[in-house]
């Protein structure tokens, strides 16, 4: 016990130091968040929340290695260094998305054939199909599918201050992961968000995708593993965020721009532009995410239902906040 607390205060100083040297090391590195036409905020940022989610991650890893070494451990702990890689190189010259998603494909790919507890071979459902399927040859496919879609559509949420972050500590704290290691990360994660809110620190593209990915293999990984939540609840988790990502892809489009584009016209901004505070914007988006989950996990109301309220539910809220801010 008394080692790992000593990894916990380890994990806090660590914290702390990047944090209180964010300054020096984002100009440094040239990770600091210059406003423009798509920013929320006015001021220069630095994007070092990145840096001490991945200094946590590595403090995690030495701890696990008191039990033993393992190469698979290992394995999964080069991949998460080379996804915070380039997210920062994506911070510091501002990669094509395209060129992004494809580096995210091909290191998946990398992590799935090296092991596959992280390959989604079926899907099964708690109510929404009456028998599971088996995904066979197309399972390394999926796989990367949902990985790279929810790792951009956690890139899209990260657009007012503690709203990623929150949505991170909210999904990582619905997976059975060991307790030790969940207390590391959601503790750095809520010390980055307290320092978020007052504007001292941003994610960045190297903490916003170093954090989804994780999420995203730590489900892959417990649903095969545990099962703790069926591929329907899964979906149900990650809904409004991908609801959000499908619409404006086809809006952009629509407007013949690109489906990349940055705007200010995500749900998120839609609620900040409306309450006109930061707080009241992420108290409304963490509830409205939070409801479906507590009612698929706590219910037995069937999963379609659940689906097809919470998308009705989300495209009444798009067109009322559009129309109130209109008549501004």
């Amino acid at each position: 016990m008394i080692i790992y607390v000593t990894f916990f205060i380890i994990s806090l100083i660590t914290s702390y130091a990047i944090f209180i040297n964010s300054n020096f090391i984002s100009q440094k590195l040239k990770i600091i968040d210059l406003p423009d036409e798509n920013s929320i905020n006015r001021l220069p940022t630095p994007k070092t929340g990145g840096i001490i989610i991945l200094a946590v991650l590595l403090i995690e890893f030495l701890m696990s290695c008191i039990n033993g070494f393992e190469i698979l451990n290992f394995i999964e702990l080069i991949i998460i260094l080379s996804i915070f890689i380039i997210g920062l190189v994506d911070d510091i010259v501002d990669i094509k998305p395209t060129l992004r998603i494809i580096l995210l494909a091909i290191i998946s790919i990398v992590l799935l054939k090296s092991n596959e507890v992280f390959l989604i071979k079926n899907l099964q459902f708690k109510n929404f199909y009456n028998t599971g399927i088996f995904l066979n040859e197309y399972a390394l496919i999926f796989t990367i599918f949902c990985i790279v879609v929810f790792c951009n559509s956690f890139n899209f949420v990260d657009g007012i201050n503690g709203l990623a972050i929150s949505l991170g500590i909210l999904w990582i704290l619905l997976t059975p992961i060991d307790i030790f290691e969940k207390i590391l990360i959601i503790t750095s994660l809520f010390f980055i968000l307290i320092n978020n809110l007052r504007n001292k620190i941003f994610l960045g593209n190297s903490g916003s995708l170093i954090l989804s990915f994780y999420i995203s293999i730590k489900f892959i990984s417990n649903y095969n593993e545990n099962g703790f939540l069926l591929a329907d609840q899964i979906f149900i988790c990650f809904l409004i965020p991908g609801l959000d990502l499908i619409r404006l892809f086809f809006e952009r489009i629509s407007k013949h721009r690109s489906p990349f584009s940055g705007d200010l016209n995500h749900l998120h901004h839609l609620l900040l532009k409306y309450f006109l505070s930061t707080y009241k914007a992420l108290f409304f988006y963490l509830i409205f995410v939070s409801i479906p989950i507590v009612i698929t996990i706590l219910s037995e109301l069937k999963s379609l239902y659940i689906f097809i309220g919470t998308t009705i539910l989300y495209f009444i809220i798009i067109f009322y906040f559009k129309k109130k801010l209109k008549n501004l």
